[in-house]
């Protein structure tokens, strides 16, 4: 059994997800210093990914290691993790504006696979399909979860 708060069918556009499952709202709370996760669970080909990330991949010939550029068409169908980021940045400046607070900012990208998990940023997983290890998940002393050797960058 799953609790949810929200379905959307195939017609709702990326601005309809962002809007129903108010991630503004998510935001504003992270910028008053909670953590928060958005999290796309469903089935292989059920469109996790373009809900996310809103874009197609074209194949990359660069003379380097073989890899994938986004293909991003319109703005209107950028996806829930752009529209976020580009949120949180906006919130961020308003609150530095109006109050001069600083707040710094930390990321990790990660996809859970097959019952693994992988760094989507790390250059080293461009392909998490392939790597059949996986990251580790641990308990650690706060009794909070945590990804061993998942990237954390700060913004």
């Amino acid at each position: 059994t799953f609790k949810f708060d929200k379905v959307f069918n195939t017609d709702a556009t990326q601005t309809d997800v962002f809007e129903g499952a108010r991630i503004s709202q998510l935001v504003s709370r992270v910028t008053d210093g909670y953590h928060a996760t958005i999290f796309a669970y469903g089935q292989t080909g059920s469109g996790k990914t373009f809900t996310m990330e809103g874009y197609d991949y074209k194949n990359k010939n660069d003379g380097r290691a073989k890899s994938k550029a986004p293909v991003i068409k319109d703005d209107e169908n950028i996806g829930i993790t752009q529209r976020a980021v580009r949120e949180l940045f906006q919130q961020i400046k308003f609150k530095k504006d109006k109050t001069g607070v600083h707040i710094s900012v930390f990321v990790s990208y990660l996809q859970i696979y097959s019952e693994k998990v992988y760094d989507l940023l790390n250059l080293n997983n461009l392909n998490p399909k392939k790597n059949t290890k996986g990251l580790r998940i641990r308990w650690n002393k706060k009794d909070q979860f945590l990804v061993e050797n998942l990237f954390i960058f700060e913004c």
